[in-house]
């Protein structure tokens, strides 16, 4: 696979990602509320990320306060340039933090204009915002993370 920089691939600004990543966040913070209303032991807590392959991963992760070794929860969005196409796929979806499982997703491809991305994660973070029963079913079964090598004997 042929990685573009983002730097070469995208046309919207630190500023713009900004922005996106402020607008999803202001869609996720009543679903990391009603969380916490739901599983009073869990602490959720919003990011966000960058790496030379896509300019954002805005996430809200959640996991038990009193059980660290438990693997967490993850709702976020990614956004991946797709310069030949000259738009971004955006991924959206609830997964777990350390194994990847994946209990929701949802997708779309938008152009590389601000207003369609804005409009876009926007929709995506919406679904993921409905989704709190997905987050509280997949805390509830307490998947463990990886062995880290505790208890290796």
């Amino acid at each position: 696979m042929n990685v573009v920089p983002v730097s070469e691939a995208v046309k919207l600004t630190p500023s713009d990602w900004e922005r996106v990543h402020e607008r999803v966040q202001s869609i996720l913070e009543p679903l990391r509320e009603r969380i916490r209303q739901k599983l009073p032991g869990i602490r959720a807590a919003a990011g966000k990320t960058s790496a030379r392959a896509f300019p954002l991963f805005t996430y809200c992760q959640f996991g038990w306060s009193n059980e660290p070794d438990l693997e967490e929860v993850v709702a976020g969005l990614n956004f991946s340039p797709q310069p030949e196409l000259m738009e971004f796929l955006i991924c959206g979806d609830i997964g777990g933090a350390e194994t990847g499982l994946t209990y929701f997703e949802i997708s779309a491809r938008v152009p590389e204009k601000l207003d369609d991305v804005l409009a876009a994660a926007s929709s995506i973070a919406v679904q993921l915002a409905r989704e709190d029963e997905v987050i509280v079913k997949a805390l509830m079964e307490r998947h463990m993370a990886p062995d880290c090598g505790k208890g290796a004997e």
